[in-house]
């Protein structure tokens, strides 16, 4: 993804903005928005919670695109919730499995293989579960 921050950026974006404005017009009651722990990004306590403020890196490093693009679609979300009564629920899910995953970093799913190809336990942080956040309808 930092390879390319205006794909990155365009991706997340406009699609979550189309969706946003056809759940609207369409009469949906509930949108779930697939977020990202990048959301995160840098902030330095051990446990985070989604009232947390936010700490990206600086805009001249690529690697900021995707979580500040993920954060956006989230305020986007919120926003569509206050304005027009939409109902959201937003995941910020950690380590989602994608093509050419590995271990190196904490990705949960090739670490999970790694151990059980080597009959060690899995270990799970927690209840495994993030609180989302929800924006309730009015």
């Amino acid at each position: 993804m930092a390879e390319d921050p205006v794909r990155t950026i365009e991706t997340n974006i406009y699609p979550t903005e189309h969706l946003l404005r056809l759940a609207v017009q369409g009469q949906v009651k509930h949108f779930f928005l697939a977020s990202t722990s990048e959301v995160y990004g840098k902030n330095p306590r051990e446990r985070w919670t989604e009232e947390e403020d936010l700490h990206f890196g600086p805009t001249s490093r690529p690697r900021w695109a995707y979580g500040c693009s993920k954060a956006i679609d989230e305020f986007l979300a919120l926003a569509y919730c206050q304005k027009y009564g939409l109902g959201v629920t937003i995941g910020r899910f950690f380590n989602v499995v994608g093509p050419r995953q590995i271990g190196n970093y904490g990705m949960v799913v090739p670490r999970f293989v790694d151990a059980a190809l080597q009959g060690l336990p899995l270990t799970v942080y927690d209840d495994g579960f993030p609180d989302p956040l929800l924006c309730s309808r009015p």
